[in-house]
């Protein structure tokens, strides 16, 4: 299967996401979303689902960042229908779940110290 074969570069593709995303935070948005986009692209061409959500399941933090975009998207149930505030709103809270991606992606000790370092 394509996936398959996929699968180690893919990861690596999502790995390297996350540290751009990390580098280009401060600097550019437009990097930021690209880096964004190669994380989540890779992360789902990655497979290993198990696995992921797993680590995702494992992690407070991963769990909570779920939680707070949940209780936020249903909470413009109640409010008022005010379109482009609600759009903007959930696009920001939307952020929290690059926070799971990233917690499934980084499990190990060298990209975790990537990640920080381009952050740093």
């Amino acid at each position: 299967m394509v996936f398959s074969r996929l699968h180690p570069h893919a990861l690596t593709l999502a790995r390297i996401g996350v540290v751009g995303m990390a580098v280009s935070m401060p600097v550019s948005r437009a990097a930021f979303n690209l880096s964004a986009l190669l994380m989540l692209v890779g992360w789902l061409l990655s497979g290993s689902w198990k696995a992921k959500f797993d680590t995702i399941r494992a992690d407070r933090a991963a769990i909570a960042c779920i939680l707070l975009f949940a209780v936020n998207a249903l909470s413009l149930l109640w409010a008022e229908p005010l379109v482009a505030d609600n759009r903007e709103q959930l696009q920001a809270y939307g952020r929290l779940l690059y926070v799971p991606l990233i917690v499934s992606l980084l499990t190990t000790a060298e990209w975790r110290r990537r990640a920080w370092t381009a952050l740093l």
